[in-house]
């Protein structure tokens, strides 16, 4: 079920009314991708189960590019200082926590994260994985960042649950979605 077709309400008085640009990431093509291509967007039509890829070759091209949202993320992410000195339980710190300079290690070193790779991986064209990175976070000529917004339906966690949540959750990271 399509943005569209699940959430009408939602699609016509806040996306539609809005003027929203969408990125669809759809192993199937729907009305809301359909959409998104009549309204400048792009439909990026993944093969099941690839999301981590996708997510994890988008946010290199941002780190490469520098377009993350430095603001965003010194105010909301947390340090490794800050990370060591948490009154959390270890183990949970050890198993759910990285900070900004790890999470961009991690992606940099990750082979899987080079953006042919991840096009071979997901099945669609490696421009389009850096034209979804552009749309979300290239800075425009007076340094400010596009406003994105980031929403998922449940075909996301459907598959490879947690990797696809934690990579779609630090992408919103990475470009300030929640600001």
């Amino acid at each position: 079920v399509s943005l569209y077709d699940a959430h009408g309400v939602l699609f016509s008085q806040w996306v539609a009314r809005g003027g929203a640009k969408l990125i669809v990431v759809n192993p199937r093509r729907d009305p809301t991708a359909d959409y998104a291509l009549l309204h400048g967007g792009l439909f990026l039509q993944i093969k099941v189960g690839t999301d981590t890829a996708l997510h994890s070759a988008i946010a290199r091209i941002i780190l490469e590019n520098g377009w993350q949202d430095r603001d965003f993320i010194e105010q909301y992410t947390a340090s490794s200082s800050d990370l060591a000195s948490n009154s959390n339980p270890k183990w949970r710190q050890s198993l759910y926590s990285m900070s900004f300079d790890a999470y961009r290690d991690l992606i940099l070193s990750d082979p899987d994260s080079e953006p042919a790779v991840a096009a071979e991986i997901c099945g669609i064209a490696v421009s389009e994985i850096y034209a979804a990175a552009a749309m979300m976070a290239k800075p425009d000529a007076t340094g400010m960042h596009p406003k994105t917004s980031m929403m998922l339906e449940k075909g996301n966690y459907w598959s490879h649950n947690y990797p696809n949540t934690a990579s779609f959750g630090a992408l919103g990271l990475l470009v300030g979605a929640g600001n």
